[in-house]
């Protein structure tokens, strides 16, 4: 497995697409309009790229995507906070605790190498589905928004 930052517009269609090859499956999933997932990652179209600084990352196990992770801080939170919190998000992968342990660190690698300390996730509200644990073939997710 390598985990490596979404360097091309080919990357960048690969981590939009991923959850909806993750859970093209699961009847539950309303999948989101691609044109918003896209312009989410579009300085031009989403104003709060303006004031982040953000890495992207892909996890793939030979040619398949099997997860990824954002990373990002942003400045005028920090203004607010007046302490170095790093964020994450657009954090899926596939059930297997390499890759989600693999792309967590490096989003805090990356995080670490530009002076944040304390990595969060960005959202005030999780809400958290465990029917995996209840022994459903689905997965758990947790979706924080």
């Amino acid at each position: 497995m390598k985990i490596e930052p979404v360097s091309s517009k080919c990357d960048l269609q690969a981590f939009i697409n991923l959850p909806y090859q993750l859970y093209r499956r699961d009847p539950t999933w309303v999948p989101p309009l691609r044109s918003e997932q896209r312009a989410q990652f579009s300085p031009q179209r989403n104003p709060m790229l303006r004031h982040c600084e953000y890495q992207l990352f892909l996890a793939r196990e030979g040619d398949e995507v099997v997860g990824r992770i954002s990373a990002f801080i942003d400045h005028l939170a920090l203004e607010h906070w007046g302490q170095p919190i790093g964020l994450f998000g657009s954090f899926e992968c596939v059930n297997d605790p390499r890759v989600s342990e693999g792309l967590l660190a490096s989003a805090r690698a990356w995080l670490r190498a530009i002076g944040c300390a304390t990595p969060a996730s960005w959202g005030r509200t999780c809400a958290y589905r465990p029917s995996a644990a209840r022994g459903s073939s689905r997965p758990a997710t947790a979706s924080c928004f």
